[in-house]
């Protein structure tokens, strides 16, 4: 009994250790983006005016929002591994000195432009289909509900509206 036993320990023995191994966890995508929260050092380039920052922040639910320079803006993004797309859906129509508006179009034109975004340690580089850097940001601290999605909405003209 017990060599018959102990034959049939070692062959369980045998039969467990050729089996294959439990298959790895799957990887799942880095959420870079979402609530993380970003100041423009360059755009298109040029540097950016240190009177008027041009900031977004990425939050939960796909939204981001931020300034432009001048005026508050809100809208979405999607992302896929690298690819980002970003959708500016409203802004405030405040109006400000030509230097800063012009920053302002520049900025908001860059992000309707985003096909990838890129890390490199505390920079963000957010670039077109071509690959070409439209923006280059810098990570900042997460602003203050002055800033947030759910202040802001009562006072923004949707963009649709005005093409």
């Amino acid at each position: 009994m017990i060599t018959t036993r102990t034959v049939l320990a070692a062959a369980l023995l045998a039969v467990g250790c050729t089996a294959a191994p439990p298959p790895a966890p799957t990887a799942v995508a880095l959420n870079v983006l979402e609530g993380t929260a970003w100041q423009a050092e360059e755009i298109e380039g040029t540097g950016v005016l240190d009177r008027a920052p041009s900031t977004i922040v990425f939050e939960a639910g796909q939204k981001m929002a931020g300034r432009a320079g001048c005026n508050r803006y809100f809208g979405s993004f999607e992302q896929s591994g690298d690819a980002v797309t970003i959708k500016p859906a409203g802004s405030t129509r405040m109006a400000c000195p030509p230097d800063v508006m012009d920053q302002e179009g520049k900025f908001l034109s860059a992000l309707e432009a985003v096909k990838t975004a890129r890390r490199e340690g505390d920079k963000l580089l957010l670039l077109d289909g071509g690959g070409r850097v439209r923006m280059r940001l810098t990570a900042i601290p997460r602003p203050s509900a002055r800033l947030g999605l759910t202040s802001r909405r009562a006072s923004v003209t949707i963009g649709a509206a005005n093409s």
